[in-house]
């Protein structure tokens, strides 16, 4: 029987400078960052965890990070790490968590995702 999944997308503009010799964007620059996060629906039902999933992004991601500069929170804040990070601050809170995807462009995105 197929397992349903829950997503919640959202963006925050933040800037960021990478410190990688081999990076061609060392300079400060900001992104319009794209995030997905997505989780196994629990028992409670999907309206009930779309809501507090979105609340939680909304909380621990998007209010601290919107607007702000990355190196503040990261070192050497690339989209990886900023992926890592998300997961980091909320796979406690989302015990059912599967996915986050970050794309700091249309052609570039990082996803972490719980295999098996």
């Amino acid at each position: 029987m197929p397992v349903p999944f829950l997503t919640v997308d959202m963006v925050f503009a933040a800037a960021h400078r990478l410190v990688a010799d081999t990076v061609d964007c060392r300079g400060l620059h900001g992104h319009s960052y794209r995030v997905r996060v997505t989780a196994r629906r629990s028992e409670a039902g999907a309206a009930a965890d779309v809501a507090a999933l979105r609340a939680l992004v909304q909380e621990r991601v998007w209010t601290p990070l919107d607007h702000s500069l990355l190196n503040d929170r990261l070192e050497d804040p690339t989209a990886e790490r900023v992926a890592g990070w998300i997961w980091e601050t909320i796979s406690a809170a989302a015990p059912t968590l599967v996915e986050v995807s970050v794309a700091e462009a249309k052609d570039r995105t990082v996803t972490l995702r719980v295999e098996g």
